[in-house]
């Protein structure tokens, strides 16, 4: 049923409005959304099923089960919906099954043989893919996963696999948006090895792929010119038109990137984490200043031997900036101070996103702030998003709310069009929530972490006695590890505290 034709409010403007309510701080549950009336029904049920995960999303064999019975069956009216799926059944294989001599296939691995391909086939909207398969998954999972995505007309494929996998993804092409997460299969003790290697998967999908352009690779023991060797030893071929690019954990030279500088030409957006540092900050940003490639957005990792102040000086227009240190042994202050000064001159009108996560040991960068620190960061006038790393050498909620009440204080004075607040506390697990918004895009499911409680702790304490009167209930939350904070009026003494968000 469609809308009532006396509604009379624009109808775009309303899923605008519910699409921001699905959201954090908010959060509010679609489900319940759909209850209001028959015209949010029509308007969130595309959203509550824009999504919709295979296999994953229950611990249940009966419901997995069931789950693949109906959508074989086409009894899974919501599948005409999904935009996206989420084929992940690596809770259904354990280490078991991989040590089981008579290989006994029991009724989860009968059903999915049978009626797998079936299942993915009913989707018939569905235009992006992400495949997360674990190590002791059986290799014909693959088969069949490809089988069924054979009617999709797919551009985003995401894919979380062991180091080695069978052919069968060769066939996929014409992909826009690619992401390939690797996970070594030798840290589990596999005794056997696949058909291919990710790199050479990675290479084949590039070259079938022309109108790639987002490209995110975190692949160990690779270099970047590997992901290239199939496309380019075809001369005939056109270089990409590349405007994304994500590397985590590859080899990154001067010789390795130059030869396929040419799919970059475009390029917009890079994260660089977890490289070859040493010689990527090296030389990295001297190409990128001397083909003069203005990107938008940046993530990196930095230490003292970088050209990236020199690159940020040739031009204007940056709108997002992390920065992080991966390096054991602290910064000089004068290196943030320098950098930070370039960034004012030529992209404070224009910078969006700051992070600083900079630190070392259980230290922060950034804490207690300096004035010299405060009076650069006070020239981002229009910045919507900072983040920045608050260590852990604090010992409790007052110590620590003295230390965070003047970075309080000039994200209230200095940012009038702050949405977010990040804190990362020393020791916390990296989460892909922590990038940049327009970098938050890696697919594989979280890891396990054992959190710190104690810092967890104190850091709650500390933001939650916090008290101000200049804020308001419209200010910037706070996105804590493990926890986002939203303003509240303190109804007693009308200032605005941090509450955490339900």
């Amino acid at each position: 049923m469609g809308l009532d034709p006396r509604v009379t409010f624009p109808v775009e403007l309303l899923h605008e409005i519910i699409a921001l309510a699905a959201l954090p701080p908010n959060q509010a549950e679609l489900r319940d959304l759909c209850l209001v009336s028959r015209q949010f029904k029509d308007i969130v049920q595309p959203l509550l099923f824009s999504n919709i995960n295979v296999g994953g999303f229950s611990s249940s064999v009966r419901t997995r089960l069931a789950q693949l019975r109906d959508l074989s069956d086409g009894n899974f009216a919501a599948s005409s919906l999904a935009r996206t799926i989420t084929i992940d059944f690596t809770a259904s294989f354990t280490a078991s099954f991989m040590n089981d001599p008579a290989k006994v296939i029991d009724l989860m691995e009968r059903t999915m043989l049978k009626r797998l391909p079936a299942a993915i086939r009913s989707f018939k909207n569905v235009n992006r893919v992400i495949c997360i398969i674990g190590p002791d998954d059986p290799d014909w999972i693959y088969d069949l996963i490809v089988n069924g995505m054979k009617s999709y007309p797919l551009t985003d494929l995401a894919i979380c696999f062991p180091l080695q996998i069978t052919t069968s993804f060769m066939a996929v092409c014409n992909l826009q948006r690619l992401c390939v997460e690797c996970v070594d299969g030798n840290r589990y003790g596999r005794g056997y090895w696949f058909r291919v290697s990710m790199p050479e998967l990675t290479a084949k999908l590039i070259s079938q792929s022309p109108n790639l352009s987002h490209l995110e690779v975190s692949l160990p023991r690779t270099t970047i010119s590997t992901l290239f060797k199939v496309l380019d030893a075809d001369h005939s071929k056109a270089p990409l038109s590349i405007t994304f690019l994500s590397v985590d954990g590859l080899t990154v030279s001067p010789e390795d990137l130059l030869p396929v500088m040419r799919h970059f030409r475009k390029l917009k957006y890079l994260a660089v984490r977890n490289t070859v540092y040493y010689v990527l900050n090296r030389h990295i940003w001297e190409i990128f200043l001397n083909q003069r490639i203005h990107l938008t957005g940046i993530v990196t990792d930095l230490n003292g031997r970088h050209s990236l102040g020199s690159y940020l000086k040739s031009f204007q227009g940056l709108e997002v900036l992390a920065l992080h240190h991966i390096e054991i042994r602290p910064l000089s202050a004068d290196l943030l101070d320098t950098l930070l000064q370039t960034v004012v001159e030529q992209h404070s009108n224009s910078l969006l996103e700051l992070q600083i996560f900079l630190g070392w040991g259980d230290r922060s960068w950034i804490l207690p702030l300096r004035e010299g620190l405060v009076s650069l960061l006070s020239s981002f006038t229009n910045l919507r998003r900072f983040g920045v790393a608050i260590g852990s050498r604090f010992g409790d909620a007052c110590e620590l709310q003295r230390l965070l009440e003047p970075l309080f204080s000039m994200c209230t004075d200095s940012f009038p069009e702050l949405e977010e607040l990040t804190l990362r506390t020393s020791g916390s697990p990296f989460d892909q929530r922590d990038l940049p918004r327009c970098f938050r895009v890696r697919h594989s499911k979280p890891q396990a972490v054992t959190r710190n409680n104690v810092h967890s702790g104190v850091l709650h304490d500390a933001i939650s006695i916090y008290r101000s009167n200049n804020l308001t209930i419209d200010s910037f939350w706070i996105k804590a590890p493990e926890t986002i904070y939203i303003p509240r009026r303190d109804s007693t003494t009308g200032a605005v505290r941090y509450v955490p968000s339900t």
